[in-house]
């Protein structure tokens, strides 16, 4: 009999504590927060950053314009590049620049640029501009993202699509060095020189966050005590660069280059 009761109020005990953690669990625990905890990490999962090719999609068709020129541009990749190359990415400043062999020397500077390009034009045509072409180093000026037109870009959109440019420049190049050269001050533009001033500043805190990536501040060597651009440095249409405005940049550039080779050592 003594055994009997005493099995009895173990169990007794057993079903009292049972539901005295029953009743605990439920004060803490409110099953309203685990299904909003739920359909919040569903929220996180479905709001994740877009790929790189659902970023660009929205540039896409405004970038077809530029296929032929990408053709001809890179028809020769497979012998124009070389080991200690400079290859110089961006829009017209590069492009139409016939004296960088001597003003660069004695840098090897091989040009894939397109005029009137835009940071989302070279993000597009980046994998195609670099295929199969040697080099050490990248040196990128868009200058047209900012001209103070309705479809201008945000100085965060000019940086996002620069890193995507270097994501790729590094895929195929991964030790290669990044020069991201500021855009200048142009008398044509000056009147969203501020706005230029922003995406200058986003691609120097892009530039700082990337390692081998480096930034080139221009502005103090076009700018006149009056802190507007020197006409004398560029030509009639005020936007693009004149002999001396490019041994100026030349200059600019050069230095930086020769700056980071010394670092290295």
């Amino acid at each position: 009999m003594s055994s009997f009761v005493s099995g009895a109020m173990r169990r007794t005990l057993l079903s009292l504590v049972v539901s005295l953690a029953v009743v605990i669990v439920a004060q803490f625990v409110n099953p309203t927060s685990l299904v909003a905890d739920e359909r919040q990490t569903t929220n996180q999962q479905s709001t994740q950053a877009p790929s790189r090719d659902q970023t660009l999609d929205i540039y896409r068709e405004a970038a077809e314009k530029w296929i032929p020129d990408i053709q001809k541009l890179t028809q020769d990749n497979a012998t124009a590049g070389a080991s200690d190359a400079v290859l110089c990415l961006g829009s017209s400043s590069f492009r139409i620049w016939d004296s960088i062999g001597v003003d660069m020397a004695p840098h090897r500077m091989v040009r894939r640029a397109f005029g009137g390009s835009k940071f989302s034009d070279l993000a597009v045509h980046i994998d195609q501009l670099i295929a199969g072409i040697e080099f050490k180093a990248v040196a990128i000026f868009v200058g047209n993202d900012i001209t103070g037109e309705p479809d201008d870009k945000t100085p965060d959109e000019v940086a996002r699509l620069a890193a995507i440019v270097i994501e790729r420049i590094r895929r195929e190049r991964p030790t290669a060095k990044i020069y991201l050269i500021a855009v200048t001050p142009t008398p044509k533009r000056f009147g969203v020189w501020d706005k230029i001033c922003e995406s200058n500043n986003a691609l120097e805190a892009l530039a700082n966050r990337i390692e081998d990536a480096v930034f080139i501040p221009t502005q103090d060597a076009f700018l006149g005590i009056d802190r507007k651009p020197k006409n004398e440095l560029f030509q009639k249409d005020q936007l693009h660069l004149n002999a001396e405005g490019y041994r100026v940049w030349a200059a600019i550039l050069k230095a930086a280059i020769e700056r980071e080779a010394n670092n290295a050592k």
